[in-house]
């Protein structure tokens, strides 16, 4: 599960990638952690 955080709608209002603009929060990590399955998948 992805958590929905204040800096994804920062991140949103900003016009940036959550993973430019707060690479470090419970959201950013989830998806990364979600894109690496994702990927690790295609194998």
């Amino acid at each position: 599960m992805i958590p929905n955080t204040a800096k994804v709608g920062e991140a949103v209002y900003y016009s940036e990638s959550l993973l430019e603009y707060a690479p470090d929060c419970k959201a950013c990590e989830a998806y990364v952690r979600f894109a690496e399955e994702v990927v690790a998948d295609e194998d």
